[in-house]
């Protein structure tokens, strides 16, 4: 399994550790320097990356209704980051994931509520399909001068009303998970415009939240979600989930519906029943990924995980998850380094920090595996990272209950790292995706 880190919060932050303008290292400089460049060359040389997740918002993209949807050229899209990130990237020998996410307001359902986030409510199916069909033919790698993209991920948690709503409906008098109907649409209308384009890129399905609240909550648990989507045909070639964990890498969650880092089966044996039935298109083997896992770092945050703890858990959940046959894992917030003073957001997620050399996680591969955690072993993190707990504890099932989010468990909007496997899972061998040459 081969690790990269790369971070949104770096596309205007020098890789050097230099103090931004507030005087806060690693806050971004200004808009008009862009460092992605040199901070896509560290994750490519020190920090070995292969592969760079990438959002490209629709909003921002298309804040207004282009006139012809399909084409690329159309003066109402604005693809200048995009196109930056994608050059920065290919220059570095990084392949790049992008994540189709965030309708602007044209195309949103109307009569939106006000609890529903922006960018969220009831999103139009086929205004996504044409918006997914001009990205796949601007980076088809026949467009102009630009690089080819090879993966292409349709939304993201899509069970949580951070990203999509309604989660729920009343039908009947009865409640619906609407949200899954939706997301089987977009999922089938991304596949459909790329394949069209592309085919032989790779489809991904958003990686889904990893907890759930009773039925009307505002998140569907994940497994509940899936066996839901997968009741009709939909179509994708890779299935993703973020198993975030509220303790170490191998506390299974509590509820058998929501599913943490060693949970990933309750998914995957979801989706190969129904490969069999032929509801998961087309008819073969799928891949899985994890395109965001993270715990919270100390430093900078103070009730985050201390550094060499923070890399036992991620050296732990690399492994559990490659024994589950996961073959790209990409780190939700590769770095630890700066607050945005306009909005109090920081990134406290990462095994890099501004200033600090980090020290990687060891990862599994297929000629030298990790020996497996015994069963019952000595606790030496403080934090379970050594005691299994097949049917998770009574504190992270309170916690799943609670609905309060895992230490780190924030989504990455912008980019995110990438680990890539380079053998030894069960689902390594797909096509079309090979780890660069080294």
């Amino acid at each position: 399994m081969r690790l990269g880190f790369i971070d949104f919060t770096f596309q205007g932050a020098d890789p050097q550790g230099a103090t931004g303008p507030l005087g806060v290292p690693g806050l971004p400089p200004g808009p008009t320097q862009d460092l992605r460049p040199a901070w896509m060359g560290r994750a490519a040389g020190f920090e070995r990356s292969d592969v760079v997740r990438v959002f490209l918002t629709w909003a921002s993209i298309a804040p207004t209704r282009p006139r012809k949807q399909v084409d690329p050229a159309d003066s109402a899209y604005h693809w200048e980051n995009a196109d930056l990130s994608v050059r920065a990237a290919h220059a570095r020998g990084l392949s790049v994931i992008f994540t189709l996410a965030g309708p602007p307001r044209w195309a949103e359902g109307p009569h939106r509520p006000p609890d529903a986030p922006v960018s969220t409510w009831r999103p139009d199916v086929t205004a996504f399909e044409a918006f997914a069909r001009a990205a796949a033919t601007r980076y088809s790698g026949h467009y102009r001068d630009l690089p080819r993209v090879d993966a292409w991920q349709m939304w993201n948690e899509p069970n949580i009303s951070d990203d999509l709503t309604p989660q729920w409906a009343r039908r009947d008098g009865r409640l619906h998970p609407e949200s899954t109907d939706r997301f089987r649409g977009l999922l089938n209308a991304g596949y459909r415009a790329v394949k069209a384009i592309s085919p032989k890129a790779l489809v991904v399905t958003a990686g889904t939240s990893p907890y759930g609240d009773p039925p009307g909550g505002r998140r569907i648990a994940p497994v509940r979600f899936w066996r839901a989507v997968l009741a009709r045909p939909v179509h994708f070639d890779v299935v993703s989930h973020h198993p975030y964990a509220f303790f170490g890498p191998f506390h299974h969650a509590a509820s058998s519906d929501n599913a943490a880092v060693p949970d990933m089966g309750r998914i995957t044996r979801l989706v190969a029943a129904a490969v069999k039935k032929g509801r998961a298109l087309p008819r073969r083997t799928k891949r899985t990924w994890v395109t965001e896992l993270s715990w919270d770092s100390s430093p900078p945050d103070p009730q985050g995980v201390p550094a060499q703890r923070h890399a036992r858990r991620l050296e732990g959940a690399f492994y559990v998850l490659w024994r589950q046959g996961v073959d790209t894992i990409s780190s939700g917030s590769s770095s630890a380094t700066w607050r945005d003073p306009t909005t109090a957001r920081r990134s406290n997620r990462g095994p890099t920090h501004v200033g600090v050399s980090p020290s990687p996680p060891r990862r599994p591969s297929a000629s030298r595996s990790s020996p497996s955690p015994r069963r019952g072993a000595r606790d030496t993190s403080g934090s379970g990272e050594g005691r299994p707990t097949p049917g998770g504890s009574s504190s992270s099932a309170a916690r799943e209950r609670s609905g309060s989010p895992p230490r780190g468990s924030a989504s990455a909007r912008e980019a995110s790292s990438t680990a890539r496997s380079a053998g030894g899972g069960a689902s390594s061998t797909g096509r079309g995706w090979a780890p660069r040459p080294r």
